[in-house]
């Protein structure tokens, strides 16, 4: 018997996927008992005595628990399932992934995995700025003088110059405005709040998934573990609390996305208009996209790099406990 510690379920697309195979999903059950007594004493208008008493009994299976595993076992059933864990370990086997399973197709995959959210690095980084400040008000830890530009709340903007002048238009505060100057030596607020920025920068803030089925570094896939699904704990201090910083063991199943090309370069301008100097908009999308694909095959844009790809997944668990049968 296999036991699953769901991490994430994407429970519309299990639903409608399931759906799609066996032509219909249930998926709740209900049930409702209730006793009610009246008693009446005398004159209505004087004494009245009610007694209403009853349960209220209702199980609601788990959509992720319930409708997961029928859909893995279906997908594999009807041959759309492919796990590909042991194939992804050899790295002359990845040239070949894209013409074997094209985007689109169903796989599983099996591997050490990795959970990284810059949300959790900037709030970890904020704490370890406000237990620096304390211990150096404490005398626990040596204090020197600050550095850095101050940390807090954006200054008013002088009164504009002039009838025509608008008013600034006040930015959202970034991530790592939350980690305050302190003074403690070896540590510097400047250099926290610039590795919280490369982070952001490159890992757009949410929860994502690097699996490394080798040793190698340069051969991962990659998945965005979407807010709002089943499992996914909203508050990253809660997951990385519970699962931790280093790789483990965990199962993806979803359908490929896309691969990362091999050679990216450049693009040309000229294929953004026509020959009678019209824009194109394919060829201006190209082009945009282009640049966007440059800078991802560099590693500066949340994409994944060659010869990596992307999983768009509808679970990820690990397998739990230990069964004879």
């Amino acid at each position: 018997m296999l036991l699953r510690e769901f991490l994430y379920v994407d429970t519309e697309k299990t639903r409608g996927l399931l759906a799609q195979i066996t032509g219909g999903v249930e998926e709740q059950v209900q049930s409702t008992t209730r006793q009610s007594k009246n008693t009446e004493l005398g004159i209505k208008s004087l004494a009245q005595h009610g007694v209403t008493w009853g349960s209220d009994e209702q199980t609601s299976k788990s959509l992720g628990d319930a409708l997961f595993p029928l859909l893995e076992e279906a997908l594999d059933a009807n041959g759309l399932l492919t796990d590909i864990s042991e194939e992804l370990q050899s790295e002359d086997r990845w040239k070949e992934l894209p013409t074997e399973y094209p985007p689109g197709s169903i796989i599983r995959l099996t591997a050490p995995a990795s959970l990284f959210d810059a949300r959790y690095l900037a709030t970890s980084f904020a704490g370890l700025a406000a237990t620096a400040q304390g211990l150096a008000h404490l005398g626990v830890i040596p204090t020197v003088s600050k550095g850095g530009a101050q940390a807090g709340p954006p200054k008013k903007n002088q009164k504009a110059q002039g009838s025509n002048a608008r008013p600034a238009v006040q930015q959202p505060p970034a991530i790592e405005d939350a980690i305050p100057d302190f003074a403690v030596e070896g540590l510097a607020p400047d250099d926290l709040r610039a590795i919280v920025k490369v982070a952001r920068g490159i890992f757009k803030p949410g929860l994502h998934m690097v699996s490394r089925p080798t040793p190698s570094l340069t051969h991962a896939v990659s998945a965005r573990l979407q807010e709002g699904r089943s499992y996914l704990d909203s508050d990253p201090e809660i997951l990385f609390a519970r699962y931790g910083l280093a790789a483990q063991d965990w199962t993806i199943v979803g359908s490929v996305g896309h691969y990362s090309p091999e050679q990216a370069g450049l693009p040309d301008y000229g294929t953004m208009a026509d020959a009678a100097g019209n824009i194109s908009r394919a060829g201006l999308t190209q082009v945009m996209n282009s640049f966007i694909q440059y800078f991802g095959r560099l590693g500066f844009v949340d994409l994944p790099q060659y010869p990596g790809f992307s999983l768009v997944p509808f679970a990820v668990y690990r397998t739990v406990g230990t069964s004879e049968t």
